[in-house]
């Protein structure tokens, strides 16, 4: 029964977050970075070397995993037990570094409420989904034809530099 509560808060948090979610300049500095996979251990190859290459070394990485468990000390475990009776986040530090995003990165390509959730509480960051979505809660998607996390980073970096030169 609570968790039958718990999923019709979540989705009812995600539907009156994804009303604010609209057009999103792109940032002017990226200190922050956040990624939302499966197994936070794919991360340390060379996505993250190549992201630190473009964005500069002091950009902190945080990982978001959907999977059974957290590897490393920047990581945070989303799953219904995340959440408290009501559909909110009970860690407050979780919550600070979601609002404190300047870019979100989901390279899940799977369909969550919780993971909408928590994506749609960073709604200061600029969100790059790896994949084609239609819930309108990212402001780019890079569809690519294979999981070639290589080339998304790759796609990243060059969406980046377009978009960081057209502020200027």
């Amino acid at each position: 029964m609570n968790n039958l509560i718990k999923t019709f808060f979540i989705k009812h948090n995600v539907s009156v977050n994804k009303k604010s979610v609209g057009l999103k300049h792109y940032p002017n500095t990226i200190n922050s970075v956040g990624f939302f996979c499966l197994n936070s251990s794919f991360l340390e190859g060379n996505i993250i070397k190549k992201l630190k290459k473009t964005f500069g070394q002091q950009t902190q990485f945080i990982t978001f995993n959907l999977g059974n468990k957290t590897e490393n000390d920047n990581s945070y475990l989303l799953n219904s037990k995340t959440f408290d009776l009501f559909g909110k986040i009970k860690n407050p530090s979780l919550h600070k570094d979601l609002s404190d995003l300047d870019m979100l990165i989901d390279t899940t390509q799977k369909v969550s409420q919780i993971k909408n959730y928590a994506i749609s509480m960073a709604n200061q960051a600029y969100k790059i989904s790896f994949g084609s979505y239609d819930n309108n809660i990212y402001n780019l998607s890079i569809n690519l034809k294979s999981l070639d996390y290589d080339l998304f980073a790759d796609e990243v970096i060059k969406y980046h530099k377009i978009l960081a030169n057209g502020q200027k």
